[in-house]
């Protein structure tokens, strides 16, 4: 006897949103097996908003980008009570502080460089540089480079590479021009 079984869209969401919560303690109880000699350690377990992007600065400091722009520094393992600096951002959807960069001279220039979403109209994304003061940035050193408004689409991207290659590099839609 050939027996059919329907679920309506949102029982079926129901039952696999219960399945997903009844077995997500057992996988958040076993926690990733190491090679030896390594250990594991929780780092910012106190920063309050949504990490988008962190780097390690050449001195050993973790700085971590918060999307609602403020870029915090992790120092011996303690989360610093000053941000290093706070950006007004445009943090809707996938826009925020979304990276960071040191520039290869950092121990001689202290030069941060940093990409984020300015909160005018039309939207457009910026790179900043700013000058390193000990753990925060030294006041009016904000340089940003040239940037033309535009629509921002979720193609927009940006990847900040350290030592090796270019300092920083930008993936933006071309437009197409129509005939």
């Amino acid at each position: 006897m050939n027996q059919s079984f329907y679920l309506s869209p949102r029982r079926f969401t129901f039952v696999v949103a219960s399945v997903a919560l009844l077995t997500l303690p057992a996988f958040a109880s076993s926690g990733a097996t190491l090679p030896p000699g390594f250990t594991e350690t929780e780092f910012g377990g106190s920063l309050s908003g949504q990490p988008t992007a962190m780097a390690f600065s050449p001195d050993g400091r973790l700085f971590v980008c918060l999307q609602t722009g403020q870029l915090r520094v992790i120092k011996n393992g303690a989360l610093l009570a000053t941000p290093f600096l706070s950006l007004s951002v445009d943090s809707s959807g996938e826009r925020g502080l979304l990276g960071i960069a040191f520039d290869p001279n950092f121990f001689t220039n202290h030069y941060v460089y940093v990409y984020y979403t300015v909160p005018t109209s039309p939207a457009h994304n910026r790179v900043s540089r700013f000058t390193a003061a000990g753990d925060v940035a030294a006041p009016g050193t904000g340089r940003r480079s040239r940037t033309r408004p535009r629509r921002l689409s979720a193609a927009d991207s940006l990847r900040l590479t350290i030592w090796n290659r270019p300092l920083l590099s930008a993936s933006l839609p071309v437009p197409i021009p129509h005939s």
